[in-house]
């Protein structure tokens, strides 16, 4: 069963690895709702899921791009210690894949970093995580300020 804490480990997972890898997160939720409505993709709501975006030059997104994408699943694996087969994955698993092979990386190799990624910035995974909780959605300066000074 999917929680709303595997939800926002999830989610925080996405922004840290952004934030990590120099990219902006304008938004990040575990809001159906608002997923739903930045993206206009009602399959959210049927899925219980979060959303995190993220911008960045289209011409220097590289490697880590898949990264992002498979960070999400890393910190639930890692931290929650949830294998990720235990919920919905397709829509990141997707876009991993396709990114890995429009710049050429390897799959495997992305993944590995996601996990220690995960791991090295666990900490403020979980304050993002708890944040989302509370709040259900951040705005971009609110997520850096956890990210970079650990408090909003």
């Amino acid at each position: 069963m999917i929680t709303p804490w595997m939800i926002a480990v999830h989610e925080a997972s996405h922004a840290v690895a952004a934030l990590a890898n120099g990219f902006t997160v304008p938004i990040v939720t575990i809001d159906a709702a608002v997923a739903e409505a930045v993206t206009g993709d009602e399959s959210f709501a049927r899925v219980e899921g979060g959303l995190c975006s993220m911008w960045g030059d289209p011409d220097d997104l590289g490697h880590d791009v898949p990264v992002f994408h498979l960070a999400g699943h890393a910190g639930v694996e890692e931290i929650l210690g949830v294998p990720t087969n235990a919920f919905i994955l397709d829509f990141d698993n997707r876009q991993a894949h396709e990114m890995a092979q429009k710049v050429g990386a390897d799959v495997s190799l992305c993944r590995e970093s996601a996990r220690r990624l995960v791991r090295t910035h666990r900490e403020v995974i979980l304050r993002l995580a708890a944040e989302l909780l509370v709040r259900k959605t951040l705005k971009g300066k609110d997520v850096e300020e956890i990210f970079y000074y650990g408090q909003v």
